[in-house]
């Protein structure tokens, strides 16, 4: 096997066992639904940040003049 073949099967176990990890917690949060509350101001600034931190990321994006000698 080629260095490569052993770092891609490190990085899906890797992804994996963070995907565990996080439907785990879904399913621990479906079933304490009734001790739990959410507040959706709460929600709403999380995702708020998502999208303003998206959308400067692209803003920020270097783009093309058409300047530069392309090969």
């Amino acid at each position: 096997m080629t260095p490569f073949a052993y770092l891609s099967v490190l990085i899906s176990i890797v992804l994996g066992l963070g995907l565990t990890e996080l439907l785990s917690g879904v399913q621990r949060l479906v079933h304490q639904r009734d001790r739990i509350r959410f507040f959706c101001n709460s929600n709403f600034y999380f995702f708020d940040n998502q999208l303003l931190s998206y959308l400067l990321m692209i803003k920020n994006k270097p783009t093309n003049t058409g300047n530069e000698n392309i090969n």
